[in-house]
């Protein structure tokens, strides 16, 4: 988001319970967002952070606040002007179904997709509910090239893609974007916009030096195969030097060069579907 934000010549979106989140710096737009959360309520009891309910509700909670600093109207047409961006679900696989037998006996992939999709439409829909019309939605990465699923279901010994994997979020993607026109159609006013998350981290992680890499399978932060370690900062010891070499910085994360060029293939597509304005 903050990517985005940055190539949209956009101020960062200020976490919303960050304490500085108050008066005029709600008009530049709020992140939402929660680490490791899901569209499904058990990835995110699992790991005690917010699902996207909570998130929604915390949206309307900001509408409110919102009229309070600029007036109702004002922020009627903010709310209806704004771009937002949903990228959600991939953890509800990483961090839920593929680590989860009890769900993976209850449901199959192809069952588990769709129950994650209407999870999905419901969240669009109660999106547009509170007001919003603009939205770029993005689909799955390829979440099998994810050193941390390497690590865990790789064949021993190799480094490759977990390409079942990918197949599962490939599938996903190709029933999302089946699905955005139809929503478009039945939610007034909506700009439903798809934003491909799998094509360009896969073509990184086969192709690196294309793209300016020189490592692929290892991350910049962490120990052991693969360097997985679920917390890394600048100071973690064994943090590499020059993370821009690296498409990972951590076991689940690419790092800010990987983020940097995807939002400037984004931002391409997004002035051109929602016609804004490059000079304000």
């Amino acid at each position: 988001m903050d990517g985005a934000a940055i190539s949209l010549g956009l101020p960062m979106a200020l976490p919303y319970l960050h304490p500085n989140a108050t008066g005029q710096n709600l008009v530049h737009g709020v992140n939402f967002a929660s680490a490791a959360s899901g569209y499904l309520n058990t990835t995110s009891s699992f790991l005690n952070v917010m699902p996207a309910l909570k998130q929604l509700q915390m949206f309307e909670e900001y509408k409110v606040k919102l009229a309070g600093v600029v007036g109702s109207e004002k922020a009627s047409s903010t709310i209806a002007e704004a771009l937002y961006i949903i990228s959600a679900g991939s953890n509800d696989y990483i961090l839920n179904y593929f680590v989860n037998p009890s769900l993976q006996s209850q449901y199959s992939t192809a069952q588990f997709n769709s129950l994650v999709l209407s999870e999905q439409t419901e969240f669009v829909q109660n999106l547009h509910k509170a007001g919003a019309r603009k939205m770029g939605i993005l689909g799955f990465p390829s979440i099998g090239c994810i050193p941390a699923q390497i690590t865990i279901f790789g064949a021993v010994g190799q480094q490759a893609c977990v390409e079942d994997q990918n197949a599962i979020a490939l599938a996903y993607n190709k029933q999302l974007q089946a699905l955005i026109p139809k929503w478009q159609a039945n939610l007034s006013g909506s700009q439903l916009l798809y934003l491909d998350a799998y094509s360009l981290l896969y073509d990184m992680f086969n192709n690196p030096s294309k793209h300016g890499f020189t490592e692929t399978r290892k991350a910049c932060c962490g120990h052991g195969f693969l360097s997985t370690a679920g917390f890394c900062n600048s100071n973690t010891e064994g943090t590499c030097s020059d993370a821009s070499k690296f498409v990972f910085f951590d076991s689940l994360h690419p790092t800010q060069s990987v983020y940097k060029r995807i939002a400037d293939d984004y931002e391409e597509k997004m002035f051109s579907f929602f016609k804004f304005d490059q000079g304000n």
